[in-house]
């Protein structure tokens, strides 16, 4: 809304302003109307109307707040979209929108559909929008003051934060601890009969039970396996006779290797989703393997982020250090590489990797597509490996282009956040062949309903309340396919851990042929090639140099 109304006020007549309108704030963007009413001379409108009574709503709230910003509550309009007012108040007028709230509320209904939570919408300066338990379909006003999404609160529930462009709304819930994982042996059952069965008994058991022994243990304990489920409730009456003490489930025991990072196991679930604990066991990283997260910068001061980082640039002040003063780039740089298994906050993909951070996005978020171009150079010269860009821009560009392929040239492999529109209308820098481009999928493995597509999606990765280390020390989940790209790049920082002599392209098939399908049969638009697995991946490298193929057809 800044940048459109700025545009205007430079705009000579009418007609010009009307078109830029409809540039600048069309559906497409998540606008459903916008009416601009300069200090002199005619309006201009696009899109659906605003009612007198909206627009002295908007008049009133701009007038009032001292920034000149103004986020009504939300409601229907005829047609029954979901969407809320705003405005922005400049010396030169007043530039009134209506909102489509309807991306927003399709995320807050997919956390209420994942975490089973009261989820409320915020925005600044506005009332909480509550998303009512078991009525994902309605939004209702809510009393009090503006949520903060920044940091975990308590033990027994997290702050969530939306990341869908162009509104400044956020998504807030409570979220429970989640039940331990427990893993099984398919189809197998201990039963214990207190005495060993002679051997005709036991070859009669199995004949009418359907199961076949397949351990024991000399003391009448014995391991059955079942082809189906349905013979096991066949079988149970059949152990009951003979005098078994107890049937139970075949458990898997592993070797330890979850992290004792206390956020871990309540918040953490994209991290077994994709298979992160059987990698670990195999490799944690190394330090010499540099991400660099060309971003807002990094918490060079985060607790959990502690000799993880490398000195960085600041590409937009040289004379300051790389700085997060937005949160942003410290989010992702905890979910490549924050300290784990070290008792405190969160556990990243690469525990032992170093992040390379490079400032080229302002406080709120934005910057030149010249500094992000600028930044890739700076990062690949400066010993990245990966580079990781949770950015994008709907515009092409030559010089950002030529970035991408200057890294590329030098062996770096680029992976970039698709975007959050909802919509396949191509961002970049994902959308250049040279980069693995990421959508987001949620704790079911289900494409994301912010997340961006097109055929140039490469992979999936977790991008629904991902936790992180934020700005000022903090922790926070956020959403969007800037948490599901760092799962990319640390993944690849894990691949080259392993084997250092690998080349980019080598890296990313391996990512690619290792992820899990998830739409239809083959590469498709949402997912891909499918969601990351990251146990596969690492698994399917051999020390040193080159990789075995998982599948036999694949060399």
């Amino acid at each position: 809304m800044a940048d459109a109304a700025a545009a205007l006020l430079s705009s000579p007549g009418p007609g010009e302003r009307t078109a830029l309108l409809a540039d600048r704030l069309s559906p497409r963007r998540g606008c459903l109307g916008a009416v601009w009413l300069p200090a002199g001379g005619p309006p201009a409108a696009t899109g659906s109307s605003l009612s007198p009574t909206l627009l002295r709503e908007v008049e009133n709230g701009t007038t009032q707040s001292s920034a000149g910003w103004y986020v009504g509550p939300a409601r229907q309009d005829e047609a029954g979209r979901l969407y809320s007012p705003a405005g922005l108040r400049l010396d030169g007028g007043l530039l009134a929108v209506k909102i489509s709230l309807a991306s927003v509320h399709r995320v807050a209904a997919e956390y209420e559909k994942s975490f089973g939570a009261l989820t409320s919408l915020h925005a600044p300066g506005g009332r909480p929008q509550v998303l009512t338990k078991g009525n994902p379909g309605s939004l209702s006003s809510a009393p009090g003051g503006v949520g903060s999404s920044k940091g975990l609160a308590g033990k027994d529930a997290i702050h969530t934060q939306s990341a869908v462009d162009g509104t400044d709304w956020h998504v807030r819930g409570g979220q429970g601890r989640p039940a331990p994982r427990v893993v099984h042996r398919d189809g197998e059952w201990i039963v214990h009969f207190g005495r060993v069965l002679g051997t005709p008994e036991l070859e009669d058991l199995q004949r009418a039970s359907g199961g076949r022994v397949v351990n024991r243990d000399g003391r009448g304990g014995y391991v059955f396996r079942f082809a189906r489920p349905s013979d096991m409730n066949r079988a149970a009456p059949l152990f009951r006779a003979k005098g078994a003490r107890y049937i139970e489930r075949h458990g898997v025991a592993r070797i330890n290797r979850t992290p004792d990072d206390p956020l871990y196991r309540p918040y953490q679930w994209n991290m077994p989703m994709i298979d992160a604990e059987n990698a670990w066991r195999t490799t944690t990283g190394a330090p010499g393997i540099v991400v660099a997260v060309v971003d807002t910068g990094v918490d060079r001061g985060h607790p959990d982020l502690q000799g993880q980082l490398l000195p960085g640039a600041n590409l937009l002040d040289p004379t300051r250090p790389p700085d997060d003063d937005n949160g942003h780039g410290t989010h992702v740089a905890g979910v490549i590489a924050a300290l784990s298994n070290n008792g405190e906050g969160v556990a990243s993909l690469d525990w032992h990797g170093r992040v390379l951070p490079v400032k080229v996005l302002d406080q709120d978020g934005a910057g030149s597509a010249f500094d992000v171009a600028r930044g890739i150079i700076w990062a690949t010269d400066h010993g990245a490996r990966v580079i990781n860009l949770s950015l994008g821009q709907t515009e092409d560009c030559q010089y950002l282009h030529d970035a991408i392929r200057y890294a590329a040239g030098r062996g770096v492999l680029v992976v970039a956040a698709m975007g959050n529109e909802g919509t396949d209308t191509p961002e970049y820098p994902a959308a250049y062949p040279e980069v693995l481009a990421v959508t987001a999928v949620d704790p079911g493995g289900v494409f994301a309903p912010f997340s961006s597509y097109g055929a140039h999606a490469g992979v999936a990765a977790p991008g629904v309340s991902i936790a992180s280390t934020y700005a000022g020390g903090q922790y926070a989940a956020l959403s969007g396919t800037s948490m599901a790209s760092p799962h990319v790049a640390g993944l690849a920082a894990l691949i080259w851990a392993r084997s250092p002599n690998l080349t980019a392209d080598q890296v990313r098939n391996i990512i690619q042929q290792t992820a899990v399908d998830g739409g239809p049969p083959g590469r498709d638009p949402q997912y891909g090639y499918g969601v990351i697995n990251v146990g596969a991946a690492v698994r399917s490298v051999q020390t040193g140099g080159g990789w075995r193929s998982i599948f036999p057809w694949w060399p």
